[in-house]
């Protein structure tokens, strides 16, 4: 086949996805929601990881997790700017840093007043936008905030979770995420 045939040929072909990986999260990772948000996950020290999340109506608020999963502090952020008055802290620290390394298949806790319970279930592939990854469910349970559940969908390729659900004596409220992408 001539070159132009080839390039003629190829023209109509999808290009290959360019699925994220680990090391592009010191960058970060657009994940995008059903609905228009956005989370910006984003390494920001060894086993932190930072989310900047954006929502339809445009509030925005940034939160730390310890592994990617445990929630450390959060902040609103109104036109770009932290909002230091609106931050909350959760967990110190030296409490996170008894939580377990999430993984697939079990049940582990932390006793401590930042602590609770964590109970994990089997790898399976979730898809998203045309990247294809290994997951497990992670369901907490906290000791400071007793009636709350959350379900995380941790990517272990990535390390991080997604918030999958949100459980409080009001209902639940789920979130479905639908593509990812390397930030720019």
């Amino acid at each position: 086949m001539r070159p132009l045939a080839i390039l003629a040929a190829l023209a109509g072909t999808p290009a290959l996805a360019t699925c994220p990986t680990a090391a592009d999260m010191t960058g970060g990772v657009v994940f995008t929601l059903q609905g228009g948000g956005t989370e910006l996950h984003k390494v920001i020290r060894k086993d932190w990881v930072q989310i900047r999340a954006t929502f339809p109506d445009g509030d925005a608020s940034q939160l730390e997790l310890f592994h990617g999963l445990y929630l450390s502090a959060s902040v609103a952020i109104a036109n770009g700017i932290p909002q230091l008055s609106e931050a909350f802290t959760y967990a110190t620290e030296t409490e996170l840093q008894q939580w377990q390394p999430p993984r697939p298949d079990g049940a582990w806790d932390n006793a401590t007043a930042g602590g609770g319970t964590a109970k994990s279930g089997p790898i399976q592939p979730v898809q998203l936008g045309d990247c294809v990854y290994n997951s497990f469910d992670v369901v907490l349970t906290y000791t400071n905030d007793e009636g709350y559940v959350e379900t995380y969908r941790y990517l272990p390729a990535l390390r991080t979770g997604l918030l999958v659900a949100a459980k409080d004596e009001s209902g639940t409220q789920n979130y479905t995420y639908t593509d990812l992408r390397v930030s720019q």
